[in-house]
């Protein structure tokens, strides 16, 4: 309806004809924009002559304005406002006032500069007179075709020229104009959609006015989280790009309609599947598409710059669902059985199965056991042998029993035992393990037992203190350590981390001194942030000596780590590790063999949108059996990933040169290393590719044989779909080839996978491969140099082998403990006799969404849907049809006590009928042509009792909706009458029952009367 905009054209309207007719005078007035009422316009004092005034000083008829000008000048002029807001679709008005300065009457015109488009409502040609003494008002009225952009200024000149064309005076004011940036966005008909039975596309509006004073252009943009939607036009064409703009002139507004559809729906293999999770009836599960739509100006650049953003929701409803996966009280158990090399000579399978159960909040239990059989008759070594834990915890203990380690610095502390701790007094922990291996029962070779102590003075402080003993009883030693860690920050930005641990050895072989031996271990570690988390350090070093625990070596390590961010577009980081190991016999304590290694990288790394780019350095340098190798190049590595296409692709070269510095020929040997990987969608391809020496045993073969190292990798994987939901077959296929032994080697590795409903699944696997090698050269243990070689010794080799395996998830039953959850069975139906319950002669309504809490379920093609295994307890129920039913409503209450399996009806009863017109009473004589009808659509009414039901009128004003019984205020939306018109009566009051067919209400509009006065010419008193 254009009530609203009616009003204000005439309001307009009036202001514009008053101020025509106060042009052609002189006077007193304030500064004002048009629009205001015409009172505002005139000054507190109207009388054209006033007194003779002081040069320079506030005029007397208003306070906020000076007269400008010197001693000398013949007339002194200014506005009464120097500076204006210039606001759209308003008309500027000043005023301008002249004081005649000099000994005679002057008289002049008034010339003004403003911009070429705008309108002048003085008449240029107009000549002012100015009394000597006094001062004269000239108003100044502009009107602006069309407003500058926002955030800027206009300067509108005033010349006053005299009668002989000579310029006596001058003065300006300002007019800024402030931008106001703003727009709405609507999803319409809601920021949630729900798809149907079998239906994967929905239609939606997006709607955007620009609610800011100037013309606005506004950069749209649509992305998908997962990519898992596409987007089509009101031409069903598939948008392939997502970002466009748009201008939109001010209150102007536009409407986009689009369809979106599910697109993993519509291709199998489009994407991998879980193996371990998958369920083949997809109907029990619950998916959301996510689309985002962002609006932004097209220039920000900071965090000043408008933006906004919508969500908007495609929802997947199952036809059931479960709320926990078994409805009694349970553990968690993932059972997996794996057979290997079937129908060969050495068959193995293992028993895997673990757990883990969150008891509350604050505790867990994680438990898990592995049973290994391989050989054919009983023993119980596959009872003691396994591996086996339980462990649990909550907020202040913990307790594991089983395959544990009591992680003590300087010991080993592995095997089968019990370890517990407790948090007290709010910042100590203590605890406490005991350790046998390989079991509890039987032959012991090594026992340990420790504790351990935690004290956390604040978050920026803690320290933990560490004891263990450790005996071996096969090598006869025993090992004492004790380490201190303490932790520390200052103010979160510098983190501090320190290690220090002292062993004492004892050997009881007769052979040798039982006098123990002393070591120690020392370490730390610091990291930073600086320059506004640009630049990232990380530094840390740990050093032990030869008597350090079991004496076997003697390590000294130190890495670093900087990392910088250049600019938004690069960052660099910089990498350097060295190790330093001597190894010591543990019999003997003769020196092993030393081993010296420094590593060193140098990587920048930009994004772009094709990818992402390293280029880098590197410096490595080994020392190995006294063979020292300087390795230096270059690294490139690059990568990209496209998730709507779910295609990812990566490559790495690193290419240099390796000097082997101890070898008599010492060249520079060139090495050259590739690896690429391919993913898209069930596809993946690898290769590998080294040429050249990267090893030193590599680096003897090529200067003493003179053959290159080279060595081809190339894997082949697929996952395959079969429109069977229940099979999904797995193959790897992989070649191998490396020159040294000419060595050619092939495998196919297939696995075949059944699923069902229940959660079970099937594999049977196959192993194939083939190997041929050229074992001619055979290296000498001792000189580790080729010691023959015979091109005729070739070995081919095939092998064949069978596996399989089952996977199930149970719940083990916790006896004596309540149940504490139920099933709900929905229904829901057409009630035509009103009794409640679903009759057979009554029709199943489908596609209806139920809300129980915060699970969803969908109504099937029999009008039913399922939440099972939800706690007993009362939730919000809440219920909608996605198809229009035509003044049918769910008689449901809007809360659901569950305290045992059961069947809830939802019936659909008969809504009543509630019709009505909106009446306008206009007064006849304003009306031109009364034969026009006025437009009264798009009216809104709204019913309300806690629910809002909305419908909109037609253009004769008539409207009708359906709504369940009950009690009702029906309202129209005042906000479009303006100030012409008026609603006699709103809110309304109705009650709606069973025995009416419907109601009829009605909203009279009445026009504000206007008084006329008839004047008839031509009477006597004329």
């Amino acid at each position: 309806m254009n009530i609203k905009k009616h009003t204000h054209l005439i309001r307009i309207a009036l202001v514009l004809a008053l101020n025509l007719c106060f042009l052609g005078i002189s006077y007193t007035q304030n500064d004002s924009i048009l629009g205001s009422p015409i009172e505002d316009l005139l000054g507190k004092d109207s009388l054209l002559n006033t007194p003779s005034q002081p040069l320079n000083k506030t005029d007397t008829a208003n306070n906020n304005s000076v007269l400008e000008g010197g001693e000398t000048d013949l007339l002194l002029t200014g506005f009464n406002s120097k500076n204006i807001e210039l606001k759209q679709g308003e008309i500027i008005s000043n005023v301008l006032k002249v004081y005649n300065n000099s000994r005679e009457n002057i008289k002049f015109t008034l010339d003004l500069i403003y911009p070429g488009s705008w309108q002048q409502l003085n008449d240029a040609s107009t000549e002012y007179e100015a009394i000597v003494g006094d001062t004269i008002y000239i108003p100044i009225v502009l009107i602006p075709n069309k407003l500058i952009n926002g955030n800027t200024e206009v300067i509108i000149n005033a010349f006053l020229i005299n009668l002989d064309k000579q310029q006596i005076a001058n003065n300006y004011f300002n007019l800024r104009t402030k931008k106001k940036i703003s727009w709405d966005v609507q999803v319409e008909p809601s920021n949630t959609f729900y798809f149907k039975n079998g239906e994967t596309t929905k239609d939606f509006v997006y709607r955007i006015e620009n609610t800011g004073n100037y013309k606005q252009d506004i950069f749209v943009n649509y992305s998908t989280l997962r990519g898992d939607l596409m987007l089509n036009d009101t031409n069903d064409l598939i948008i392939k790009n997502p970002n466009f703009t748009m201008s939109l002139e001010s209150h102007e507004d536009t409407t986009l309609k689009y369809r979106a559809s599910i697109i993993t729906d519509r291709e199998r293999n489009f994407r991998k599947i879980p193996i371990n999770t998958y369920i083949p009836n997809t109907n029990l599960y619950y998916k959301k598409y996510s689309l985002y739509v962002n609006s932004s100006e097209p220039k920000g650049v900071d965090e000043t710059t408008f933006k906004k953003g919508n969500k908007v929701d495609f929802v997947k409803l199952p036809n059931e669902t479960k709320v926990e996966e078994f409805g009694y009280p349970h553990l968690p158990l993932i059972v997996e059985a794996t057979a290997q090399n079937l129908l060969d000579v050495n068959s193995f399978m293992s028993l895997n199965m673990r757990g883990f159960k969150q008891l509350n909040q604050r505790a867990s239990l994680s438990y898990f056991a592995q049973l290994n059989y391989n050989q054919n008759y009983y023993t119980n070594n596959f009872l003691t042998n396994s591996p086996w834990y339980v462990g649990y915890f909550d907020h202040n203990k913990t307790i594991e029993v089983g395959q544990i380690s009591g992680n003590v610095i300087g010991i080993t502390g592995y095997g089968k035992g019990i370890k517990a701790s407790y948090s007290y007094l709010q910042k100590h922990k203590t605890g406490i393990f005991y350790v046998k291996s390989p079991g509890f029962f039987g032959q012991v070779r090594t026992e340990s037992y420790g504790l351990f102590h935690t004290y956390t003075h604040n978050e920026y402080f803690n320290v933990t203190g560490k004891f263990g003993r450790q005996t071996s009883y096969i090598s006869n030693k025993s090992i004492n350590s004790f380490s201190l860690l303490p932790n520390f920050n200052i103010q979160r930005r510098h983190f501090f981390s320190f290690v220090g641990a002292l062993t004492a050895r004892e050997d009881y072989n007769p052979t040798t001194s039982n006098k123990p031996y002393y070591g120690y271990l020392i370490g730390g570690n610091y990291s930073s942030q600086f320059l506004e988390k640009k630049l990232r350090v990380n530094l840390g070093s740990r050093f032990n000596d030869r008597n350090f625990s079991t004496g076997a070596f003697q390590r000294f390590s130190i890495n670093h780590r900087t990392s910088y961010n250049i600019n938004d577009k690069w960052d660099t980081y910089l990498s350097n590790n060295y190790q330093n190991l001597q190894t010591y016999n543990t019999f003997t304590n003769l020196p092993g063999f030393k081993q010296e290694m420094l590593f060193n990288n140098l990587v920048f790394s930009t994004r772009t949108n094709r990818g992402s780019y390293q280029p880098g350095f590197y410096y490595d340098y080994r020392d190995y059996l006294a063979n020292r190798i300087h390795a230096r190049g270059i690294t490139f590595r690059y990568s990209t990933y496209n998730f709507l296409q779910n295609m990812l692709a990566s490559a790495f070269i690193k290419t240099g040169y390796s000097l082997p510095i101890d070898f008599e020929n010492r060249k520079n040997y060139y090495t050259f290393e590739f690896s690429s990987l391919l993913r898209y969608k069930v596809w993946n391809f690898s290769t590998r590719y080294n040429y050249g020496a990267l090893s030193t045993t590599a680096f003897q073969n090529q200067v003493y044989k003179g053959i290159t190292p080279q060595m081809v990798r190339l894997s082949l994987q697929n996952q395959h779909q079969f429109k069977n939901k229940h099979l999904v077959l797995e193959s790897n296929l992989v070649y191998n080839y490396s020159n040294v032994f000419k060595t050619h080697s092939i495998g196919l590795f297939p696995e075949i996978y059944y699923f069902t409903n229940s959660g079970w699944r099937f594999s049977i696997r196959g192993n194939y491969a083939i190997n041929t090698s050229n074992y001619g050269s055979v290296y000498s243990t001792d000189t580790l140099v080729i010691a023959s070689y015979d091109e005729r010794e070739r070995d081919f080799v095939q092998n064949f082998t069978l596996g399989a395996t089952v996977r199930k998830e149970f719940g083990i039953p916790i006896p004596f403990i309540k149940k504490m959850a139920a099933s709900v069975n929905f229904i829901s139906f057409y009630d035509i006799n009103g009794n409640g319950i679903k009759d057979k002669d009554e029709p199943s309504i489908e596609n209806v969404v139920v809300r129980m809490g915060g699970k969803e379920v969908l109504t099937n093609n029999k009008g039913e849907a399922d939440i099972k295994n939800i706690p007993m307890q009362t939730y919000p129920l809440f219920v909608k049809s996605l198809d229009d039913l035509t003044g049918w409503f769910p008689n449901a209450k809007d809360s659901i006590q569950i305290i045992a399996n059961a069947v809830h009806y939802i019936p659909f009863v008969r809504g009543v009928k509630v019709y009505g017109d909106v009446v306008l009473d206009r007064q006849k004589i304003a009306i031109a042509d009364t034969s026009k009808p006025f437009d009264l659509s798009r009216i809104k009414i709204t019913a309300t009792n806690g629910q809002t039901f909305n419908t909109l009128t037609d253009i004769k004003g008539k409207f009708e909706f359906y709504m369940p019984n009950g009690d009702y205020i029906i309202t129209m939306d005042e906000s479009i009458l303006g100030n012409k018109y008026k609603l006699t009566r709103n809110n309304i009051p109705i009650t709606l029952k069973n025995t009416q067919d419907g109601v009829y209400v009605s909203f009279y509009i009445i026009e504000n009367r206007k008084k006329v006065v008839v004047k008839e010419f031509g009477t006597p008193n004329e």
